[in-house]
């Protein structure tokens, strides 16, 4: 089975998610890529589904253009060694998965020290993009999978032309509308959900309620900072040189329902 990706599309990882529903175990799922390039958006969401598939026993690869930053951002995948071990060179421009807080702390340290290196920063931007990285990959382990088994995806790239980092973390969990489910929030649909997640102090009981706050008042601060959260169906966004944050609806993945971006 060949799936071809426009990575340029809105909603390539839903695309990709229906297309994989109809892969079989006995068969190679080849899927071909253009270059990568600034989109991590979509990058880190259709490795997070196709990693789910592995983990069923499908045999899926991507194909991409050989030394390209395709072949980079994907390799790990490829080569089946998503999860940092040991120390972590060049951690930008690839996707990465981390299973428990030890890879997590390896992970958040590895890109923070890439960022440093990799351009001279203002003060504070380090520690900014460590605090909200540790948070939000936090979250993950604490509350995408309440069940046991959680895990998150994990990529950030550095666009050198206009000095920008984009940031892409990911999970194939329960989505936020569902983890505030047992507490004092119940949010009526998912877009409520993320604004609700967004607000300082609100938590489904197992946090303190600061971590997506702390981000957003940390891009409401920035110059040209923008954040976007995908959860269930719905897409939040916010960007600081616009009046107002706003809703829409996002693109779902066939096969997992929740998740968040």
């Amino acid at each position: 089975m060949t799936i071809k990706l426009d990575l340029l599309q809105h909603d390539a990882p839903s695309v990709f998610a229906a297309q994989l529903a109809h892969a079989t175990r006995d068969e190679l799922v080849e899927v071909v890529v253009g270059d990568v390039d600034f989109c991590p958006n979509r990058v880190v969401p259709i490795v997070g589904v196709a990693d789910a598939y592995v983990a069923r026993d499908f045999d899926i690869r991507f194909k991409v253009p050989p030394h390209s930053a395709g072949e980079r951002a994907l390799g790990g995948f490829n080569a089946r060694c998503l999860n940092p071990a040991g120390p972590i060179p060049n951690a930008f421009g690839r996707v990465w998965r981390f299973d428990n807080a030890a890879e997590q702390t390896a992970l958040v340290s590895a890109l923070a020290f890439e960022l440093d290196k990799t351009t001279n920063l203002a003060p504070g931007v380090k520690q900014c993009f460590e605090w909200c990285l540790n948070e939000v990959t936090d979250n993950v382990l604490n509350h995408s999978r309440p069940e046991g088994g959680a895990h998150g995806y994990a990529m950030v790239q550095f666009v050198p032309a206009d000095r920008r980092l984009k940031i892409c973390v990911f999970d194939t969990g329960i989505g936020l509308k569902t983890s505030f489910a047992g507490s004092r929030y119940a949010p009526a649909t998912s877009a409520e959900a993320i604004r609700m997640a967004v607000r300082k102090g609100v938590t489904n009981g197992k946090g303190q309620g600061n971590g997506l706050w702390g981000l957003h008042e940390m891009v409401k601060i920035s110059k040209r900072g923008k954040l976007h959260i995908r959860s269930d169906g719905a897409e939040y966004l916010f960007d600081p040189s616009v009046p107002s944050e706003s809703d829409r609806q996002s693109w779902t993945l066939e096969a997992f329902p929740g998740t968040t971006t």
